[in-house]
């Protein structure tokens, strides 16, 4: 039987696998939008995506911390896929920063 801490890394699994997912189809959309409206739309879901991502690292750190000895390889998969998410977040958020710069 899975502890539960075990229980809530597989649940934090799945919500950033939502998140990533979701995070595709926002950057794919927002790359061939050309209305103003949209595009601020799906920049304000982005950034909430963002807060959603930073809210599971504070979790996940906060477990880490709980749990003595190393991490486990199922926490050390939970942290690659927060950084992949914030990286992405970040270019995304740069590339349209520098578009409405320009």
């Amino acid at each position: 039987m899975p502890s539960n801490f075990d229980l809530r890394l597989q649940h934090l699994e799945d919500n950033i696998r939502q998140d990533q997912d979701l995070l595709k189809e926002y950057e794919d959309s927002l790359r061939y939008e050309d209305d103003p409206r949209r595009k601020a739309k799906y920049t304000r879901e982005i950034e909430q995506l963002r807060e959603s991502a930073n809210r599971y690292q504070k979790e996940y750190d906060e477990l880490q911390m709980q749990i003595t000895g190393e991490p486990t390889v199922q926490m050390q998969n939970v942290a690659i896929q927060l950084q992949q998410i914030n990286t992405r977040i970040d270019r995304l958020s740069a590339g349209h920063e520098c578009r409405i710069t320009s």
